[in-house]
């Protein structure tokens, strides 16, 4: 009997948690989401400037970018090589299916610190990248 009670219902704990969430903590998300569009903002900057497209997501924390035409088009060669060279890690857009291939993925849920370091590695890489492939 009192297994049932810890698995079939919230605890009175938890449910007290609850209250004190919904009824004081309402705006405690509004500065990290601030936060979230500042970095959002910054990322899609530049990597626009970096001729990538972008459909501004408006949920979650994530970009899903088109690698700019004249740079390889398959996702993983292009963030393998990408992560070899610059230390840093993005998600192939082909991870997601067949329609993902040609894209990239990469998380804003870092510090703005982390993404500037990541943006400054990505646009060094790019410029290398067009040097080496478009002489």
């Amino acid at each position: 009997k009192s297994h049932q009670y810890l698995v079939t219902a919230a605890t009175t704990s938890v449910q007290f948690a609850a209250i004190e969430a919904l009824t004081n903590g309402k705006d405690d998300a509004l500065p990290m989401k601030e936060e979230y569009i500042k970095r959002r903002d910054y990322i899609i900057e530049k990597m626009e400037a970096m001729k990538f497209k972008i459909i501004k997501p408006d949920g979650a924390f994530y970009i899903f970018a088109k690698i700019p035409d004249g740079f390889t088009q398959d996702s993983f060669a292009f963030l393998k090589d990408f992560a070899e060279k610059k230390a840093v890690a993005f998600i192939p857009g082909a991870a997601f299916g067949q329609y993902g291939e040609g894209y990239i993925r990469l998380s804003y849920a870092a510090s703005m610190e982390v993404i500037k370091e990541a943006m400054k590695r990505l646009k060094e890489y790019m410029e290398e990248y067009d040097a080496v492939h478009h002489e």
